[in-house]
């Protein structure tokens, strides 16, 4: 044993163990959803595919909308280009308007005056007599004048002027008169 003292110890080297390898699983096999899951997601897509649809829906009418307020705001344009016409046309129709106007006054107040003179040249009476009476006025007291100076049966004389017992039993002359005195 000497001699095993003399040798140096040998120690057995070390075996290493293998590193456990990991466990085998089964490869995980693909499946698909389950049941409730393609249910869920079928559903999904048919919530989104309707708002989809409604949006576009949405889109369009605000699209359409858009068309007619500029089809509305050329339509305005082109009145506004046109109104700048018809204010001229306007002005020039408001200017004859109002040249005829103070024509028709004029040969309205010329007819009245020769209506006038020839009431006071055919009947003889005084200027001042019918000098405020209007045109209808005068168409009154001419006829009531046929009636006193030329015998003749003109609508006062006939009764069809008006029909008051007053009146009747009078001289044509004094029925002109009560004419003329008439307040208006």
């Amino acid at each position: 044993m000497a001699e095993e003292k003399d040798s140096p110890e040998v120690t057995p080297p070390e075996v290493s163990t293998p590193p456990e390898a990991p466990a085998v699983t089964e490869p995980a096999v693909a499946t698909g959803p389950t049941e409730q899951e393609y249910k869920t997601m079928k559903g999904r897509v048919t919530t989104l595919d309707k708002q989809l649809r409604e949006s576009g829906v949405k889109a369009n009418e605000a699209h359409q909308r858009a068309l007619e307020a500029e089809a509305k705001a050329e339509r305005l344009e082109a009145e506004l280009q046109q109104s700048g016409k018809s204010a001229e046309e306007l002005a020039e129709i408001k200017t004859k308007l109002e040249t005829a106007v103070a024509s028709n006054a004029e040969l309205e107040t010329k007819t009245l005056d020769a209506r006038k003179a020839f009431i006071v040249t055919t009947y003889k009476i005084s200027p001042e007599a019918i000098k405020e009476k209007t045109l209808s006025e005068l168409d009154n007291f001419e006829e009531a004048l046929k009636a006193v100076t030329t015998g003749g049966s003109g609508n006062y004389a006939t009764g069809g002027g008006g029909s008051s017992v007053d009146l009747q039993g009078l001289s044509p002359m004094e029925l002109a008169r009560r004419a003329y005195d008439k307040p208006k």
